[in-house]
Order: C-alpha cells, then structure tokens, then sequence
C-alpha cells in the first residue's frame, strides 16, 4: 500500500493573504458565526482553489454534528454527512490524532475506510485536504477541501493557508460559544433574580399576613385572658377559705399555661426572624423552684408518678437572668417529661457545678422514666413543629414547637440542651448555664419560731428510695439528723427496737410519712405512731404528710385522720417548702399555710389619678378592681373620645391615663395624637395598655407619641411600679 503524500512548505500567495484578511476583517467586525464561517468556507474555495469546501462544527463527546457549512462552486454536491460516517474517513483520522492530513486523488489514502474510498471515487473527488478546528487543546471539528480530478494539485501551500484559516474559525467558535454561554447565563441570572426577587415578595407578603395574624391572634386571645386573670386576682384579694383560694390559684396557674402556650407561638415567630432579646434581671432560684412545682404538678392528674425536685442546697439565693424564659424552657421540658411518663419519677435537678464571688454554673437536667426517644429521632426533636415521630402527635398531642423554642433560649443564654434517651427506660434533657449573683436585699426572710430552729431529730418513711434520699439530703441541709426507711413496716419496728435517751420522749421529734406504701399506707402508719407514743405515754411526735395526691383528697379523709396530722406537703418538695411545713407544723397550724395579710406595699398608689381608656367592659372592671385595690383614684372612658374629653375636662389633670390600642370612635393612636396636640399636654404620661403585644406594637405607640407600652394580661405590681416610676407619684399617707 502507498503511503500519502507529505506536502512541502512553501511561500504565503497574494490570494492566501487576501483570504485571511477577509476573514480577519468578520471576525473583528463581530459577524454572526454562521455569516463568518460561511465567509471562511468562500474564501478558502476561492484562495486553494478549491471545488467544494466543508465546514463542519461538532459535539464530540455525544457524537454529533453541529453546523454543516458548505462553500466553493460545487456547494451544491456536497452531501451533509452524519458523525459516523465522518469519522470512518480522513475527517476521523483528523479528529484522533489532532493534525491536518493531505490525500491525493492518485493515490488510495489507507486511512479511509475501503467504502469511503469507493464512495470518493464515484463521486469524482479530486485532491483533499482535512485541518482540524482547534482552539486552546479542544477540537471543535473539521475544515475539508475537495478540488476537480483536473484541477491544479494541493499541497503543503494549501494545509498551510487551511491551518491557517481553521485557527481563526476555531477561535471565532470559542468565542461565539462563550458569548452564547454569557448570554445564557446572563439570562439565567436575570430569570433567577426575578424569580428571587419574585420569591422574596412573597416571602415578605407571607411575612407580613403571618405577622398580621399573629398580632390579630395574639390581640384576640390576650383580651378575655387579661380578664380572666385579672378577675382571679381580684378574686383572690377577697375574703375566701384555704380550699376556695386553692382553686382560684390553680384556675390562675391554668390560664397562666394557656397564655403560656400563646407566649409559645409568638416567642417561635420571633425567634424566626431573630427578634427574641432575654431580659437580665435578679430572681430567686427558691421562687423559680416553687412556681415549678404548681405547674408541674398541676400536669400529672391522675398519673401514678412522683414529681420529685433535687435542688443543690449549694446553690446561690438570688441570680441575675430572665426568670421567665428559664421557666419556660423548664416547663417545656418538665411538661413533656410528664406526658410521656406513665409510671414512676419525674425529677428536677439543680447542680451548682462551679462558682466564684460574682457568677455561678449550674446544670439543669429533667430526667424521666417514660418512653424515651429512638436514637434515630433524636437529632430531629429540637425543631419546630416535629416530634418524636408521627405518632407521638395522635397520642400525646402538641405543636412540637416547645423544644425547637427551649433550645432557642439556651442558646441565647449561652448554653445548649443536650438528650439522653432509651426507648422503654426514659429521658434525660439537661443544660448548663452560667448566672452572675444577684443582690439578696429584697428576698423575703422567714422568722421560724424558736423550736423550728432547734435541732431535730427526724424519720423519713417513703417506698420511693429516690424520694427518700432527697428529703434525707434537705433535712441534713438543716443540720438535723435523720433516718429514712421505706415501708411502715420497717419504721414501727425501728421504733420499738430504739431505745428512749430521755425519760418521755418520742424517738424522733419530726416524722414524714409518704401517703402511698404498699401493705401500710401513710394513714395507717400514722395511727400505729400515734398509738406507740400514746400506749407507752410518749411525748407526741410531729407528723407531716408528704404526698402527690392533691389537697382535695386530703379533705375526703375523716376528721379524726385529718387531726392525725400536723402538717400536709405536696410533692414535689422543696428545701424551702420542707422548712415552711415544719415551721407551720411546729407552730400549731393545720398543715395548710395560711395566707399572708395584704402588704402595705398594695396601697402603694393611694391618691393617683388614673384615666383608663378601655372599650371592653370586664376589662374596665379587672382595671378599676386592681389600680383601685391598690390606691388609685380610677376614671374610665370607653372609648379614644371620651378619653380626650375626659382629659380636656380634668381639673386637677390625671396623674396619667392607660390608653386601649383597639377601640371604637376613636382608637388609642387617634386619642394619643388629640391629646398632645389638640389639648397640647406634652407630657402627660399616656401609657398603652393593649393585647397587641408584639415588638412591632410597642414601636408603633412609642412612635404615636405614648410614654411605655404595657402588655395584656398585665401583673399589676410590675404595672404598679411603671406607673410610679413614670410619674415620681409619692403615695398619699393611708
């Protein structure tokens, strides 16, 4: 077989120079590819010359042909050509080795295959030449050059100007694909940034309806609970029984969790949209704990578990924090430790865990026996509005915003949830924090009668032995000794093995006996104590019940088991309650503390003048009660007009006026606007007293000219304080 020929050099022809700059001239002028291409393929045709000239672009990778431009006098008996079959002749060889190949019509050319040989020759091709279109190490496709059988000879002359020509085409090509791809992206961009833009107007219109529903839910759900609450306070400042002032206090606490709820799902919007600040104010980890242990308790019904509290005795009076957000994240906390608990313990434990003169670290942690969580949920229960898994919604109920919300406030204090869990064994949720100390200054300090304060010597009988070694570890607290057993059983058989050290004395001085024990419940353990001393004419020991079961089943009991008693206290204990029950107990009382007298501190408002602009009737009433009880002189107006009119026409002028948001006539922004430039009193506290309790309420009244914005329902002492610390207002001697 014949090798091809190897075509010789030789100098650049007149014609060839002409070409190019043709071709040069396209491409600077910007013509279209397919014009420019078209123009390559002329002027080649025309520079060899040449009888027929293909220019044909190419998808490699996918095999496929792009453009076919055909040029030169016999453009009309050029065939397109499909990739396949390009690649089984010399345009194949090109494209895989990457270099120009010349073929003489005189000699068979082996790198075709011996059908595209027959096929050249029934179609009376001439001379060919093939050049790759390449740019930049990529190829992009192929230059052929067919002239007549009779026509003048290619050679090395013609693959030069043809290179030539082909570097120039494969460089308008990169470019026209690169523009078109700037082009396409360009487009892309501008339909991506409309459809942002697009998006994000409906994120803001979604944010604002959501944020209008959220004020409007929050407006109309904080209106009847301000005169629910309210009307409990008043309730409650009456003269009641122990077991009436029981039930208005639960009552209380229940509305409190339904507001509670609401604080959920506004504190969940808030935290979305990073507006949630915590407050750092002092607070008493004892009153913390207390509060606890109604709403908590409050949670278990009839469930057969102990709520139990271990507090650190280490652990400092008073810290500086947001009370309110850390009693959420525990009720939260505390509040599904008791849902998901059927049996056994729910326990609250307090840990200082490091301390200095002016902070502490504690450790907060719920540890239950209920359900517990399966490994593979664990890492999804922190977010908002999940649980557990999908059944837990059907049969527990919630939103399952409580803990995305919780680990939200952690985390802006400064700490972080962790869980432990086993399915079937129960849940661990603790946390770590640390508190700066507070001043003590303000807490209130117990005078305990003198025998309170005496060394005790006490038994402590519980079945639970968790429950037992927490009241054995408070009573130690006191300096007091103690024993613990936990059955009834075993403690008539202590007492009839301990020897009396003084002739007439009971063996213990203070007992506390569980109510529920299998075999000898606390009832019965108490009259066999009580009939030990009495037989062998011992000093009578103080007896506290300590019980989960409310004060009502208390009160079912007999009479005669009642008088049993010296005391009653409800699980779960605290250190402080403990100490109160004793002091009570000690002190002659029946077991349920007596309420405290009203403090001086409620008249704290006599003589003020007070306008309160209000349109809901019950909520005049729950203003006119509280501000009343406290001192005040109170004015009502029911509506913005008549509150204008009211001020217009007060001599002396009111010391400061309570403004509703959302009343009729006239609404709160209106009066507010009346009063300071009709009437002209520029600084006459007006402080907003309205259920629109969002950040964006307050703004709004700041910005309409009131002094303070006052939330619905609102705590009549925290309101009591605004109120004198707005007017510089000395109470009237009472």
């Amino acid at each position: 077989m014949t090798e091809p020929q190897t075509p010789t050099r030789h100098s650049a022809r007149p014609e060839d120079t002409a070409a190019l700059y043709r071709v040069a001239s396209a491409i600077i002028e910007h013509t279209e590819l397919d014009e420019l291409l078209q123009i390559v393929a002329d002027s080649v045709a025309e520079a060899l010359p040449a009888e027929r000239i293909a220019i044909i672009t190419m998808d490699i990778p996918n095999r496929k042909v792009l453009r076919f431009v055909k040029g030169g006098e016999g453009v009309d008996s050029v065939r397109t050509v499909p990739f396949d079959e390009l690649e089984q002749g010399l345009s194949g060889w090109v494209l895989r080795e990457h270099a120009p190949a010349l073929s003489l019509a005189a000699v068979p050319d082996p790198r075709e295959s011996a059908e595209v040989q027959k096929r050249r020759a029934d179609t009376n091709c001439g001379d060919i030449i093939v050049v790759p279109l390449r740019y930049q190490g990529k190829t992009l496709g192929t230059m052929t050059a067919i002239n007549r059988p009779q026509g003048r000879p290619f050679g090395q002359q013609q693959v030069d100007l043809m290179m030539a020509m082909a570097t120039q085409s494969a460089v308008a090509i990169t470019t026209a694909n690169d523009q078109a791809q700037l082009r396409r992206e360009i487009e892309e961009r501008k339909l991506l940034q409309a459809s942002l833009a697009h998006a994000r107007d409906e994120a803001l219109e979604s944010s604002r309806l959501k944020s209008e529903f959220m004020a409007n839910m929050s407006h109309e759900i904080r209106t009847p609970m301000n005169a629910i609450l309210g009307m409990l306070n008043l309730l409650q400042s009456t003269e009641l029984t122990d077991r009436q002032r029981d039930y208005a206090s639960k009552t209380e606490g229940a509305a409190k969790s339904l507001l509670g709820l609401l604080n959920d799902i506004l504190d969940f919007s808030k935290a979305e949209a990073g507006k949630l600040t915590l407050e750092n104010e002092p607070f008493q980890i004892d009153q913390l704990t207390r509060d606890l242990a109604v709403i908590l308790s409050a949670n278990l019904g009839s469930k057969d578990v102990e709520l139990l509290f271990d507090i650190d005795p280490a652990l400092p009076a008073v810290v500086l924090g947001d009370a309110m957000r850390l009693k959420q994240v525990l009720i939260n906390l505390g509040g599904n430790a008791v849902k998901f608990t059927q049996t056994g313990q729910v326990i609250l434990a307090l840990r200082a865990v490091a301390a200095t003169q002016a902070s502490v670290r504690i450790t907060f942690s719920l540890q239950d026996t209920g359900i517990g969580i399966a490994p593979e949920n664990l890492d999804k229960i922190f977010d908002g509005f999940s649980q557990a898994e999908a059944s837990t919604t059907r049969v527990y109920g919630g939103t399952g915003l409580g803990l995305a919300i919780s680990q939200h406030f952690v985390s802006l204090m400064g700490g972080e949830i962790q869980v432990s869990s086993a399915l079937g064994v129960g849940s661990t949720f603790s946390f770590t924090l640390d508190f700066p100390l507070g001043q003590t200054g303000f807490v209130e300090v117990m005078q305990p009668t003198a025998s309170a304060l005496a060394k005790q010597s006490v038994l402590v009988v519980d079945d639970n032995p968790i429950a037992g070694s927490l009241v054995h570890r408070m009573v130690e607290s006191f300096g007091w000794t103690v024993d613990v057993v936990q059955s009834g059983e075993t403690a008539m058989q202590m007492l009839s093995s301990r020897p009396v050290q003084t002739a007439g004395e009971f063996p213990y001085s203070l007992v506390f006996v569980d109510w529920q024990m299998p075999i000898m419940d606390g009832w019965e353990l108490t009259w066999q104590i009580r009939q030990f001393a009495q037989t062998r004419s011992l000093v009578q020991p103080t007896i506290i019940m300590v019980t989960a079961q409310e004060r009502e089943s208390l009160a079912r009991r007999t009479v005669q088991e009642q008088d049993m008693l010296n005391g009653f206290l409800l699980k779960p204990v605290t250190a402080s309650l403990l100490f109160n029950a004793v002091v009570d107990a000690t002190a002659g009382k029946d077991g349920v503390r007596q309420s405290k007298p009203a403090p001086n501190f409620q008249r704290q408002l006599a003589g003020m003048r007070i306008l309160v602009v209000e349109d809901n009737p019950i909520n005049q009433q729950v203003a006119k009660g509280l501000l009343s009880a406290r001192g005040a002189a109170v004015t009502l107006a029911a509506n913005g007009r008549l509150g204008v009119d009211a001020v217009a026409a007060a001599a002396p002028q009111f010391d400061v006026v309570l403004m509703d948001i959302q009343m009729p006539e006239l609404d709160g922004y209106g009066a507010t606007k009346a009063i300071r430039e009709e009437i002209g009193l520029q600084q006459l506290p007006i402080v907003a007293m309205t259920a629109n309790a969002m950040a964006s309420d307050r703004i709004a009244c700041l910005e309409a000219g009131m002094t303070e914005h006052v939330g619905k329902p609102f705590d009549i002492g925290q309101l009591a304080s605004l109120l004198l610390k707005l007017t510089g207002f000395q109470a009237a001697d009472t």
